[in-house]
């Protein structure tokens, strides 16, 4: 079936401590926990911004309308490693099943950080899971034989957490499989940085919308006045062992746009890019190719 991928308003400069991030579903649908994933990015201050602190968080408890759901035990509060639900995560460690939602129903993740500490800047926390709606997203099927890839240019997103849209327009007509997209994302050498040039900055940033050409966003859910929808961008990393949702494959026509708009809070300027397995209308042959 073809998914979505539920996500939350981010918690922003969140203090040390139990935070909460609060998934609230935009339609009824079924949400995968097992695929569940969670991000958290220090913020800002050299050399403190953007390193991963899931590997260093906790997760205390994961409740659906409030009621505790997932996080049990009798030994005072809960302390599940947040690593479990991380994206880079080489297995999935528990199999929490699948659970039919109805619009506005809520899935909060209280995630303690307290490891780790920036003082600083504090920290971003976001949220996803894939969602199933019924009538919702409808995708193709990728032929089978060679493929090739379509990719964008390399945009810069600042590091401030303003999410910037990097789009990527198709040069023929075709299918593009947005299941197998891979997001690259790192800090320029700089003088200074040397401490976060090396880790990959899609790790740890955040996905706030997936746009087929203008009609359809592949990231839902419901966020109060003043939100912001952000799911973990780590789980289209190149690093990922799985495809965490099942996003459609989507027929274009030459030069339409698919746009990913993500952001990150690094404190300093990233560049970023992205691409997906194509399979072009007339197998492969550019239409002024010659060969």
């Amino acid at each position: 079936m073809i998914q979505s991928i539920l996500a939350g308003a981010i918690v922003a400069n969140a203090a040390l401590g139990p935070n909460t991030i609060v998934m609230r579903a935009s339609d009824r649908g079924i949400g995968d926990f097992t695929r569940l994933t969670i991000s958290a990015q220090s913020v800002g201050a050299l050399p403190d911004g953007a390193v991963d602190q899931i590997p260093l968080s906790a997760v205390a408890q994961i409740l659906i309308n409030g009621r505790i759901f997932y996080a049990r035990g009798n030994n005072g509060v809960p302390r599940v490693p947040a690593g479990i639900f991380s994206p880079l995560r080489s297995a999935h460690f528990v199999r929490l099943g699948s659970i039919e939602l109805s619009s506005s129903d809520t899935v909060q993740i209280v995630i303690d950080n307290t490891a780790y500490t920036n003082p600083v800047g504090g920290t971003v926390v976001s949220a996803s899971m894939p969602f199933s709606i019924p009538g919702g997203a409808v995708g193709e099927v990728m032929p089978t034989g060679p493929e090739m890839l379509m990719a964008s240019g390399d945009v810069a997103v600042l590091g401030a957490g303003v999410p910037v849209a990097i789009p990527l327009a198709v040069d023929d007509s075709g299918i593009l499989d947005l299941s197998r997209a891979v997001v690259r994302g790192f800090i320029p050498a700089t003088v200074g940085h040397e401490a976060i040039q090396s880790a990959s900055l899609e790790q740890s940033s955040i996905l706030n919308q997936i746009l087929v050409r203008a009609d359809q966003n592949l990231v839902v859910g419901q966020v109060p006045a003043g939100g912001v929808l952000g799911a973990p961008l780590g789980q289209l990393s190149a690093g990922r062992l799985r495809n965490f949702a099942d996003l459609p494959a989507v027929r274009l026509a030459a030069n339409q746009t698919v746009t990913l708009t993500v952001s990150q809070f690094s404190g300093v300027a990233g560049v970023f890019s992205w691409a997906a397995p194509f399979a072009p209308d007339n197998g492969g042959l550019r239409p002024d190719c010659a060969c």
